[in-house]
């Protein structure tokens, strides 16, 4: 029990530590408060993000908490994962990666046919730095711009599930939502000494309540029929701004500030998130396979464009992401070969981000931004047979080399340690 606790409390301290080392994710997430991360585990992210109407017993479901009523062991959980990508446009082409943490998940059975699940998740996250530079006849740099981008929001949440009749059940979870997203704008010209500098930062504040159902029912002895819904109620995030606009020179490599031209603080908003549906369904052979489909979608985001560092150049539309994936185990009790207790998993889907972007200033044209990806996956069984090492490879492709917008080439390598256990277990021999 004590290493127990030992491996949590080490990894919420990494967890502290290491979530804030990415410095340049995407170009793509200048936009409103950054990219939105993935909230399934890495199981989940292996077939596609397949987990409204999936449950285990020794696995965590960070979306469905109708999913914690299946628990029959106490689970942690930790993972992260390393980016490859590359940017292109017509012309140039330019390769990046990082590394992160992703998620820390605790899962328990309360009673019986009842859990309680928590976790802590990125939600957003914004790392970016793009110059722009304008050059007379002889390509020598007249003025530039430079900007960049850090920060994103968390998600805590805790929930729980219970099953109220046969094969039905329910769960209810809240979620607290908290970060800072900062972006800066320089500007310098050679026909000045002087530099100007703008800066804003937006305080993110919000929590909200998920509903969660899960339906089970057996077509015979092995095979059953499942599925799942889950709806996030439409809420507000409170934001907080501070807006600076300052000329400065360079000293011994560090800005000097000379005048300053805006100064803002404290302009309190609102981001209003309208409601989140997602239907999913399925059909799987007990602790052989499974295959599935789901479907998620939201209405725009309702951004107040005086909070938007980025107003005029981009607008919101309807979210909608469609899921199919599944996965197979060849034996999962053998003795005779590891390799057949293995489960493999594999899964597409398709995003309409939600986003249209609009790069080229004289153009009143909006680009919709989608993201397809196909991933692979590999669960191995530690000894106890419950907990299990969790890999995953996901290739994407987010964004178009068209209207002068950059398209996005990634690969994700995805690492997660799942224990299992019966921590509480009553003593039959005093």
């Amino acid at each position: 029990m004590n290493k127990k606790f030992l491996f949590l409390l080490l990894s919420s301290f990494l967890y502290t530590g290491f979530a804030q080392t990415i410095d340049n994710i995407s170009p793509y997430s200048y936009f409103g408060i950054g990219n939105q991360n993935s909230r399934s585990s890495i199981n989940a992210n292996n077939m596609g993000g397949l987990n409204t109407a999936t449950n285990y017993t020794n696995e965590i479901n960070f979306q469905n908490p109708a999913a914690a009523s299946a628990l029959e062991f106490t689970v942690f959980s930790v993972s992260g994962g390393t980016k490859f990508f590359s940017l292109s446009n017509e012309s140039d082409k330019q390769k990046n990666n990082y590394t992160s943490l992703g998620s820390l998940g605790l899962g328990i059975p309360i009673a019986k046919k009842a859990g309680l699940m928590a976790g802590l998740q990125p939600n957003t996250s914004v790392g970016y730095s793009i110059i722009s530079e304008n050059l007379d006849e002889n390509n020598n740099i007249i003025d530039l711009t430079h900007f960049e981008g850090s920060g994103g929001t968390n998600r805590f949440f805790i929930g729980a599930g219970y099953e109220v009749a046969k094969g039905l059940t329910l769960g209810l979870q809240w979620e607290y939502l908290f970060g800072q997203v900062n972006n800066s704008a320089l500007f310098s010209s050679t026909e000045t000494t002087l530099n100007s500098r703008y800066k804003h930062s937006l305080d993110i504040t919000s929590d909200n309540f998920i509903l969660g159902a899960q339906y089970n029912y057996d077509l015979s002895e092995e095979v059953y029929l499942n599925a799942g819904v889950t709806y996030s109620l439409e809420n507000e995030s409170s934001t907080n701004l501070k807006e600076y606009l300052y000329s400065f020179t360079y000293g011994q490599g560090v800005e000097v500030p000379i005048d300053t031209l805006l100064a803002k603080e404290d302009i309190s908003g609102k981001i209003k998130h309208p409601a989140q549906s997602t239907f999913a369904i399925g059909i799987g052979k007990k602790d052989k396979w499974y295959i599935g489909t789901q479907y998620e979608t939201q209405a725009a985001l309702d951004f107040d464009l005086g909070l938007s560092y980025n107003a005029g150049k981009v607008q919101y539309d309807t979210y909608s992401k469609y899921v199919l994936g599944g996965y197979w185990t060849p034996k999962k009790y053998s003795i005779t070969s590891y390799w057949e207790r293995i489960t493999y998993r594999m899964g597409l889907r398709f995003e309409n981000t939600g986003l249209l972007v609009k790069v080229d200033e004289t153009s009143t044209e909006y680009t919709p931004l989608n993201d397809f990806g196909i991933s692979f996956g590999l669960s191995l069984p530690m000894k106890n047979q419950l907990s299990q090492v969790n890999l995953g490879v996901e290739y994407g492709k987010r964004g178009e080399k068209t209207d002068g917008l950059i398209q996005e080439n990634y690969f994700n390598l995805r690492l997660s340690l799942s224990l299992a256990d019966k921590w509480f277990i009553k003593r039959k021999i005093n």
